[in-house]
């Protein structure tokens, strides 16, 4: 803990956690060493992870913190499947090339862990204000979560009721185009049936009998 403490005063690159009891709030620091990548994953006694954490959503290999070239840190997940488990500023990460990380950045690991980004060499890129006298506190994070999970229900909610009026409307096409290939069909054979009766009474002559007939099946058969 002195050597983390000693990265924390100096500045360079390290979480700090977040929690709901004031008691225990921003008492546990996770140096970034430019050499040597932060790793996370699942608790367990044979697990190599520096930063181990529980909960819904937490792979043995859940992911990583990079130091680049740069001096910029990044997170990756290690696992395809932590990836909707690795929210920053409340949105999950999407893709495994991961995300750079800015000052003050609120992560949330798995379904409840949240920890604070602090990285002084690049202070002036501060993604929220961290002061003494207005603070990021849990709630403000774990909010942010929520509201960005209540956005993402949404969105997936309109998508689906999206798809199924895209789907009933081309039910509805459907029917119509068969409902219409069905009377262009019908028409045709009316046709074709008044010009064979055409041609019955053609060939009837003078015989009115026949004649009679044959116009009576012609009305019926336009009912």
């Amino acid at each position: 803990m002195k050597e983390e403490e000693a990265s924390r005063l100096a500045g360079t690159p390290h979480l700090i956690n977040l929690n709901e009891d004031p008691m225990l709030d921003r008492k546990v620091i996770y140096d970034i060493k430019a050499d040597t990548p932060l790793t996370c994953g699942r608790r367990n006694k044979a697990a190599a992870h520096k930063l181990q954490l529980g909960g819904t959503g937490i792979t043995p290999d859940h992911c990583q913190f990079v130091t680049g070239e740069d001096g910029n840190v990044t997170v990756k997940p290690l696992d395809a499947k932590a990836m909707e488990h690795i929210k920053v500023n409340g949105v999950s990460l999407t893709s495994m090339d991961g995300m750079v990380l800015k000052p003050n950045d609120r992560i949330c690991l798995g379904p409840s862990a949240i920890f604070l980004f602090k990285n002084n060499a690049k202070a002036s890129e501060a993604s929220m204000e961290d002061t003494d006298e207005n603070p990021i506190s849990f709630d403000t994070a774990a909010d942010e979560v929520a509201q960005n999970e209540n956005l993402a229900e949404k969105a997936e909610q309109e998508k689906n009721r999206a798809e199924q009026e895209a789907s009933a409307k081309k039910m509805v096409a459907d029917l119509e185009a068969k409902m219409e290939a069905e009377r262009a069909a019908n028409a045709i054979a009316l046709k074709e049936k008044e010009a064979q009766m055409a041609k019955m009474m053609s060939e009837a002559g003078s015989d009115e009998e026949m004649k009679k007939k044959l116009l009576a099946e012609i009305a019926a058969s336009k009912l």
